[in-house]
């Protein structure tokens, strides 16, 4: 089965300067059981951050949080030390284990879009 999901119909959260769109959720209740044969795959996002915006500190445990920057750069903070500037065409993979805190944000003068 193949399923469109136009950008502008999907789902999603709105906060100032950045624009989040689910192209798939399922939900914890489900986690590590197959989803539109997906596996354990439990969100796939696509996020568009404003010029000098971003997420602030927040957190998250038992996930593996794989980012790729398809427009702009992001630069990556969490409480493990990490940090970097991720730009186009990059991938972020992040273990979150029993929990880290981690901040994303726009450095930029363009807008960003993330998966």
């Amino acid at each position: 089965m193949i399923r469109i999901a136009p950008y502008e119909k999907l789902r999603g959260v709105d906060a100032p300067g950045i624009r989040i769109r689910d192209h798939f959720r399922g939900s914890p209740e489900n986690a590590g059981t197959p989803i539109y044969g997906l596996g354990a795959m439990r969100v796939l996002t696509d996020t568009r951050i404003a010029p000098q915006t971003g997420f602030p500190m927040h957190g998250h445990r038992e996930f593996e949080i794989i980012t790729y920057v398809c427009e702009g750069e992001i630069v990556h903070e969490d409480t493990t030390g990490a940090k970097g500037l991720l730009r186009m065409g990059d991938v972020q993979a992040m273990t979150t284990g029993s929990g880290v805190m981690h901040s994303e944000a726009n450095p930029c003068s363009r807008p960003t879009r993330v998966y």
